[in-house]
């Protein structure tokens, strides 16, 4: 028997959210203040600003690490 589900948004409100999303990772970044995390975010191809411990990650970076998440 198939699990009921509940949706709130539409596929539409979903996309427009992630797409958003993409925008704010690549545009705004996150502040990251492990120089640590900096070096390793940076080998993987993020553009990081290690002044204001910035990392902008690009939106085919964010898929990639999207598909390989476990479900």
């Amino acid at each position: 028997m198939p699990k009921p589900s509940i949706g709130f948004l539409s596929q539409e409100e979903v996309n427009t959210i992630h797409n958003a999303s993409l925008k704010i990772l690549e545009e705004t970044g996150v502040k990251v203040q492990s120089k640590k995390a900096l070096d390793i975010l940076k080998q993987g191809g993020v553009d990081i600003d290690y002044d204001t411990q910035i990392a902008r990650i690009p939106p085919g970076l964010v898929k990639k690490a999207l598909e390989l998440a476990p479900k």
